[in-house]
């Protein structure tokens, strides 16, 4: 397969995959404003954003990260103790 076969078909996998993720929101959308929710106070752009820039969701807070990293350095100093 050369590069532009490749390409296209990323190209059109990608094109399916917004296709039914279009489809996956638009029935969520709906079974949420059958719900209840007024669909003037979200729209289904807010409900699943699509196009455009994807922001970041992380939950790990710096301390969280800190924590972490200095559980991360232990294990290896037990591992790299544990070896001579």
């Amino acid at each position: 397969m050369t590069w532009r076969e490749f390409h296209l078909r990323k190209i059109g996998f990608e094109r399916a995959e917004k296709r039914e993720w279009y489809r996956t929101r638009e029935v969520g959308y709906a079974s949420l404003i059958g719900g209840g929710v007024d669909p003037k106070k979200l729209t289904k752009e807010k409900y699943i954003p699509l196009d455009g820039p994807q922001k970041s969701t992380s939950i790990m807070t710096d301390s969280m990260k800190e924590a972490m990293r200095i559980a991360r350095e232990k294990a290896n100093l037990q591992l790299n103790g544990s070896r001579t």
